[in-house]
């Protein structure tokens, strides 16, 4: 019997399963990130703001930083004392076609210049985190656009399982429940371990602005972010603080966490002045699509993972709009825009007429707070809960396909109709 024909998949379902793969990759590294930063149990640990050149680093002032995460990270930036600077690598072993295992680490060239210790997590030992302070490691390979890269040496493991951690690793292990402790002797000895540091030179302190964002569009979102949370703060009677975020996704900028409870979180993008409304006379909504960064990848598209949207207005500086994820149009979500670069929110439509409630002033701060309350409160009462039906990657996947298809002159299986806007769809 004749063997069945194949199909060799197109250039672009090889180029989407692609981005597939490296979009689930992404996620997992900014787990690896997040778990390694919540582990910390230490008063002079601060994490860095989106877009900071470094992970994390260790506050070297006498005085302990009280508070979360947060409230750390602002007050070493206004005191700009030194720091030593870190960075999260995480690496699984690579076999070549001879059985020759090995595990490499990619640095850029800039952070090769500025961090001084390595937290460096394996795949295959979660509960585990080598800290190596970076004097010890030795570039192996430099590689073009500004890499370099480190690689372990190439045992052969044809036979047994490879260990779990490169074994020239094993002098830095530490658990990761103890990583606070241990990072406090990162300028002494390894105790858990019993290899000493002071063999070789302690890593020189760093500056905190190693972990402050340097592009003007998170430079500003760091400005934001810390107008709200010292609001939000300074409220005693607020129902929500504002905090950064403990993971960093594509496109999350900030989270509310509920003071009654602090396991509810509701998870922010924040954009400046990206939008234009006026809900006057003439009303109309333009909200640009494609980020500065990131290579221009698109605002509303399926992989961004948030629940509210806090886009300021910049046709009044006053102004904003704090919109739930299942507001937005979906024929915002993945497309191109026309010719002026924006996407427009039709004011014929039933969920238009929704949007003044959605407004939040600016100033004063006590309206700013009481306007985002009753707003999150609106959402609660509406939807029953706060969290948007963000999609899974798999199911992102699945919408762009069905984007493409549509954009391509198919007709898609099943879309929601709701309020005269076209809803996005369910599972496929």
């Amino acid at each position: 019997m004749p063997d069945a024909p194949t199909t060799e998949p197109s250039r672009g379902e090889v180029n989407q399963a692609r981005s597939f793969s490296a979009a689930v990759k992404q996620q997992y590294l900014y787990l690896v990130e997040s778990t390694i930063c919540r582990a910390v149990d230490n008063p002079h640990f601060i994490r860095a703001f989106e877009g900071g050149r470094n992970d994390c680093g260790m506050f070297l002032e006498d005085q302990e930083l009280t508070g979360t995460l947060t409230e750390r990270f602002f007050r070493a930036v206004s005191s700009n004392a030194p720091i030593i600077l870190m960075e999260i690598k995480t690496v699984s072993p690579v076999a070549d076609n001879r059985g020759n295992i090995s595990w490499k680490i990619e640095f850029s060239k800039e952070q090769l210049k500025s961090y001084q210790v390595v937290l460096v997590a394996s795949t295959a030992a979660p509960d585990f985190v080598a800290l190596i302070p970076m004097h010890l490691i030795k570039q192996r390979k430099d590689l073009k656009e500004g890499k370099a890269i480190y690689e372990t040496y190439r045992p052969l493991w044809s036979i047994h399982p490879p260990p779990l951690f490169p074994p020239e690793f094993s002098p830095f292990l530490v658990p990761l429940k103890q990583l606070g402790r241990a990072l406090e002797c990162i300028r002494e000895t390894n105790e858990f371990t019993g290899v000493p540091y002071t063999d070789v030179p302690p890593p020189a302190p760093g500056l905190v602005k190693d972990l402050v964002p340097y592009f003007e569009p998170w430079v500003k979102a760091m400005a934001e972010v810390e107008m709200l949370h010292q609001a939000f703060k300074e409220k005693a009677s607020a129902q929500f603080d504002v905090e950064m975020l403990d993971i960093f996704p594509l496109f999350r900028d900030f989270k509310f966490v509920s003071r009654a409870d602090p396991n509810v979180e509701v998870i922010g993008e924040m954009k400046d002045k990206k939008y234009y409304f006026n809900l006057g006379q003439n009303p109309y909504i333009r909200h640009m699509q494609h980020a500065v960064l990131f290579g221009g990848r698109k605002i509303f598209g399926w992989r961004t993972q948030w629940d509210i949207l806090f886009t300021f207005n910049a046709d009044n500086n006053n102004q904003a709009l704090l919109l739930p994820r299942d507001l937005i149009p979906h024929y915002w979500w993945n497309k191109d825009t026309p010719n002026d670069g924006y996407l427009h929110w039709p004011s014929n439509t039933k969920s238009f007429a929704t949007l003044r409630q959605y407004v939040v002033n600016l100033k004063p701060e006590s309206r700013l707070i009481a306007d985002v309350e009753r707003i999150l409160q609106i959402i609660q009462h509406q939807r029953g809960s706060m969290k948007a039906n963000n999609p899974t990657p798999m199911q992102a996947y699945q919408f762009e396909r069905l984007d493409d298809m549509i954009n391509e002159g198919g007709k898609p299986t099943r879309v929601v109709v709701e309020n005269d806007d076209i809803r996005a769809p369910g599972p496929i």
